[in-house]
């Protein structure tokens, strides 16, 4: 899920295999927790991370980047993968507004070049399983099976030193203080982890998964899907931090 503070709303995606189809979905809830449009965007394949920028939303969708026009709802423009089979699966835009997007099969990322989506950095080991992905300054941070620090300019990699030590990571947003705050896929963790690679476990369940997280940061609210398959419940949870 992810804020627009502009509209005063979220959107949140849903879907069930993560392939190309068209049972995919977002959604438009408002802040006050009302659902808005069960079915605002249709016909999707599986979409998962989305980024906002200047009013248009862009999500990842399994083999496709799709734009989205937050005041229209109009699918706008759609980005093919540029390797077959490469599972997108979150945005970030820099402050440059340069679009980023993990791609987990295939342990990359791909870049947005001149309305097309091109490879732009792989590596086998330290992206891999790439997922969760944020901005910050001049570099981007991807969780995968690591957390790994990437200068946009050099494109030099680095795995950050996690105390203790934690993988395998999904959401991905940043704290505004230098740290971030992370889910994991099979863990059922959300972690905060601080600008020296520190962690705390902010709460951990393992029955029902925790989804791709968003962050307000003024009101100190972490807004997380979740649900259990075994029980075809889904919900969003909301957690309020101290300062």
């Amino acid at each position: 899920m992810l804020y627009d503070s502009d509209l005063d709303v979220f959107y949140i995606s849903n879907g069930e295999a993560y392939q190309p189809g068209t049972s995919g979905f977002l959604s438009k809830v408002s802040s006050a927790g009302e659902l808005l449009s069960l079915r605002w965007i249709d016909s999707l394949s599986r979409p998962t991370g989305m980024a906002l920028r200047d009013g248009k939303l862009y999500v990842a969708d399994v083999n496709a980047l799709r734009v989205i026009d937050t005041q229209t709802g109009e699918l706008i423009k759609t980005f093919k993968e540029p390797i077959p089979n490469s599972g997108l699966n979150d945005v970030t835009i820099s402050s440059k507004g340069e679009v980023f997007v993990t791609a987990s099969f295939v342990h990359s990322v791909f870049k947005l070049e001149n309305d097309t989506l091109v490879p732009w950095l792989q590596d086998e080991d330290l992206l891999k399983w790439a997922n969760g992905i944020t901005s910050h300054r001049n570099k981007i941070m991807v969780g995968g099976l690591h957390l790994c620090a990437i200068d946009i300019e050099s494109k030099a990699i680095n795995k950050i030193t996690l105390v203790p030590e934690f993988s395998d990571f999904d959401g991905l947003i940043p704290d505004r203080q230098g740290g971030y705050i992370a889910t994991t896929v099979e863990g059922g963790q959300l972690l905060h982890i601080d600008i020296l690679g520190n962690t705390i476990e902010l709460k951990t369940d393992k029955e029902v998964y925790l989804g791709d997280l968003t962050f307000i940061r003024d009101q100190l609210r972490i807004f997380i899907p979740r649900g259990n398959h075994a029980t075809n419940d889904y919900f969003i949870s909301v957690i309020e931090l101290t300062k």
